[in-house]
């Protein structure tokens, strides 16, 4: 579930249909109203939005669904090639000078993969390696910092941008360390 950057509509995957299910939001009153159900792979995994709420993505094993935001608010699918996401689980986006970042999972591995997404066509940044089990992503506002948590060995990974739009290592939070215990 993933609420978009402009606070008026929240995305929900539903794999029990399977849908991306759309809804408007009453920013004053707070309720919810079903604007779209959108179809997806059965085996849809992840979900995000981009920062600008221009786009909506979600990952399966077969590949990407991508959906463009309408001035009226209504998301038109992208047709074209998307790649194939493996099994890879998209977890969030960012900002960048050529498009939007795309920061990926996998169940299985050590890798954080960034890509980007041009408008037109998806390509592969960097592999983030040395974080074990990469469970969960999130980035500052300003894209400047990437946060990644580590199921296997517990960690909390702080990550810089770079000129050239990578990520490096700034710090990490390990088991026990400021009294910090089970980070997932």
């Amino acid at each position: 579930m993933v609420l978009n950057p402009l606070h008026d509509q929240l995305y929900v995957l539903s794999p029990g249909e399977p849908v991306l299910a759309v809804f408007d939001r009453n920013s004053s009153e707070g309720t919810l109203a079903l604007r779209q159900k959108l179809a997806v792979a059965a085996d849809a995994n992840g979900l995000t939005v981009s920062p600008d709420g221009d786009a909506v993505y979600v990952s399966s094993p077969t590949g990407f669904g991508i959906w463009t935001r309408q001035t009226d608010g209504l998301l038109i699918e992208r047709v074209g090639p998307h790649g194939d996401a493996g099994d890879w689980i998209i977890r969030a986006a960012g900002s960048s000078g050529t498009g939007t970042l795309l920061f990926l999972t996998s169940d299985s591995g050590d890798t954080v993969q960034v890509l980007v997404d041009s408008g037109t066509a998806i390509s592969h940044l960097q592999d983030i390696t040395g974080i074990v089990d990469p469970s969960a992503v999130a980035l500052s506002p300003d894209g400047q910092h990437l946060f990644v948590t580590s199921a296997a060995d517990h960690a909390l990974h702080v990550l810089v941008k770079q000129a050239d739009e990578s990520y490096l290592p700034l710090q990490t939070f390990r088991e026990g360390e400021a009294g910090l215990r089970g980070m997932k």
